[in-house]
């Protein structure tokens, strides 16, 4: 089950922090399943995203950013779970 709240991430400046008025660990994101992503992981990868990708935010780029990481966060939880239950794991050795 996937679930997306309405809020959306606030609109920062360009090369500021991507953070909310009620601090870093504000909400929820989504739910996927029993996991619950938080809009403070979210804007995590989004800042990894712009930092290392050199894009300049503007509200319509970080809107579809919000879209399609928050999609990317779903897809890895869910691969995750999907793993944990086939037992599957990774030694610290393969990492």
């Amino acid at each position: 089950m996937l679930g997306v709240p309405t809020q959306p991430l606030p609109t920062p400046p360009a090369g500021a922090a991507v953070q909310s008025d009620t601090g870093p660990a504000d909400g929820v994101a989504a739910i996927v399943n029993d996991a619950i992503i938080t809009e403070y992981d979210l804007r995590q990868r989004i800042l990894l995203f712009v930092s290392t990708s050199g894009v300049q935010l503007s509200p319509e780029i970080l809107a579809k950013l919000r879209i399609q990481i928050l999609t990317q966060l779903e897809t890895e939880q869910l691969q995750i779970q999907e793993a944990r239950h086939k037992g599957i794991t990774v030694s610290p050795g393969d990492v």
